[in-house]
């Protein structure tokens, strides 16, 4: 139950945050990447960051969620916003490698 009101929650982020980017004007400074990237950002910009990517490029991405509550709400956001999630596990449960073999590959 708790998942599904996470994933919920975190898709109302995303269809939030990609209609602020779809209805208003955003500037941006110099080209994206044409390959992979790593993106690292402010907290406080996160969400328009990720929108404004996902809006200019249709290229497939992956980001780490973490299991429980907080890795629903934000497999929602990533889902929704055209993502992939890739669960990361418990500590000291299964194999954490497996998550960072994937974002290898993306890159």
């Amino acid at each position: 139950m708790f998942d599904q009101l996470g994933n919920s929650m975190g898709r109302a982020i995303s269809d939030c945050s990609r209609w602020l980017v779809r209805s208003g004007h955003t500037i941006r400074e110099g080209d994206l990447p044409e390959g992979g990237a790593v993106v690292i950002t402010w907290h406080g910009a996160v969400m328009l960051t990720l929108a404004t990517h996902i809006e200019v490029r249709s290229t497939p991405y992956h980001g780490f969620v973490t299991p429980g509550f907080k890795g629903a709400v934000m497999r929602g956001w990533l889902e929704g916003s055209g993502m992939e999630a890739v669960l990361l596990a418990h500590d000291g449960e299964g194999p954490s490698a497996e998550g960072l073999r994937r974002m290898g590959r993306a890159l």
